[in-house]
């Protein structure tokens, strides 16, 4: 496989400077695979002593891809999701979670808690991902990037 491939997410940039331990992988459109995903990503960071809010970020996480396979590439078998993780020095989280769709525009997902939103189905998932993470940062182009930012637990923001 090469990441020139349009099914492939290209690999994730990260400072390589301010990183503790990494973790890159690809995953097929497939939402069986994604509670498996999510633990290896879970364990990776306990192993690690990153152990704050570690069921708010399994849940950003969980929504993050399951986004990432259903709307962005439609659970197309030939397409991948590229899942990273990354610790920080002083115990921060990042996770890149990157599709090969179209993209969205964010500004335009109605709020779940207001009027008849309340009693949808579904569009939940970026507003939950938001409230449970600290920094949340959409990129566009050659399919859809969210970038997730918990902050170590001694940090004040």
């Amino acid at each position: 496989m090469s990441d020139s491939n349009q099914n492939i997410p290209r690999q994730c940039e990260f400072d390589q400077d301010k990183l503790v331990v990494k973790l890159d992988e690809l995953i097929p459109s497939d939402p069986s695979l994604v509670e498996g995903a999510v633990a290896r990503v879970i364990r990776l960071l306990e192993e690690n002593g990153c152990e704050h809010d570690l069921a708010n970020v399994q849940l950003a996480l969980q929504e993050a891809l399951m986004n990432a396979i259903l709307h962005g590439n439609r659970r197309d078998p030939e397409k991948y999701v590229r899942l990273c993780a990354a610790i920080e020095e002083g115990g921060g989280i990042l996770i890149v979670v990157k599709d090969s769709g179209e993209g969205f525009d964010p500004s335009k997902i109605p709020d779940p808690t207001v009027g008849e939103n309340i009693y949808r189905d579904g569009g939940r998932g970026v507003y939950l991902i938001q409230q449970l993470m600290d920094e949340v940062q959409f990129k566009f182009g050659n399919g859809t990037a969210i970038i997730m930012r918990r902050h170590p637990p001694n940090r004040q923001e």
